[in-house]
């Protein structure tokens, strides 16, 4: 069961979703929330520049650093008085250097980790942008649940896409660990080529498992040639869930240079909050 909730606050990323789920979810199961506040000093990083260019850099470098300190800043204050207001218990820590490594190392003190969706163009400040992103996804040792930019209106239950891959089977076990699959309906859709049946078979796999639990399970096996990612925001679409859940990464990366990334396309499209466990 969720108990403590860390949200990530960099400065560089939309804050007003992430921000709403974590005092939703703080209300929901009496969860501490935790405000992270990165300021990436990888900012400073030394770059090539034209010849007489370094002074220029240094003051552009300390002018986004204040910015990204600043922006955090306001980030934390608005989490403080947000969860204030809705009577959910809740902290704010600082930290300072590369945000992949920060985040992996406060997540271990939490259930879950909250982040907003990063934008289609990375941030001159930096913060936890695709690349970063990404290192958090292949590592982590919690949950993430990556959130858009604004939340729509309340969705309902829980839509699993489900491959059989172990990233997958990791992330339905975290799921049942967080109790956010204990209200609303749970739905499995699995996706093959070939045939339904072939669907099915690895659709059931995680029904009986969220079964043993007590969990009631619809399955839908989908039999397509269209790209699984788009299956699933088909679905998405069609069914509003509050969340979408999905292992992280399941693919080699080489099958995601000829053919993409799944995950990569969910983090990019997904109008519900998407977590993912590698």
């Amino acid at each position: 069961m969720v108990r403590s909730i860390m949200v990530v606050a960099d400065g560089s990323s939309p804050f007003h979703g992430v921000l709403d789920l974590a005092v939703r979810w703080g209300q929901r199961f009496d969860a501490l929330v935790v405000g992270t506040g990165i300021v990436d000093q990888t900012i400073r990083a030394p770059a090539a520049v034209p010849l007489g260019a370094s002074a220029a850099k240094v003051e552009r470098d300390e002018d986004l650093l204040a910015r990204c300190r600043q922006e955090v800043h306001d980030e934390l204050q608005v989490l403080d008085s947000r969860c204030a207001e809705a009577g959910v218990t809740h902290e704010t820590v600082q930290a300072n250097g590369r945000p992949y490594e920060e985040v992996l190392e406060h997540a271990q003190r939490y259930d879950v980790v909250l982040v907003s969706q990063p934008p289609d163009q990375d941030s001159a400040m930096g913060g936890l942008q695709h690349e970063q992103l990404e290192k958090v996804l292949r590592s982590t040792p919690r949950p993430i649940v990556a959130v858009p930019e604004k939340l729509s209106q309340r969705g309902d239950g829980v839509l699993i896409a489900y491959d059989g891959s172990l990233q997958a089977a990791r992330a339905v076990h975290a799921l049942v660990a967080s109790g956010l699959c204990n209200a609303g309906r749970t739905t499995v859709v699995s996706v093959n080529a070939e045939s339904e049946a072939a669907a099915r078979g690895l659709a059931d796999r995680a029904r009986d498992y969220l079964e043993l639990h007590g969990i009631e399970t619809t399955v839908k096996p989908v039999e397509s040639d269209r790209p699984v990612g788009e299956v699933i925001l088909g679905e998405i679409a069609s069914q509003q869930p509050e969340i979408l859940v999905a292992g992280a990464y399941g693919q080699s990366r080489l099958k995601e240079f000829f053919v993409g990334s799944v995950t990569a396309e969910f983090l990019r499209q997904s109008p519900v909050p998407v977590f993912l466990f590698h």
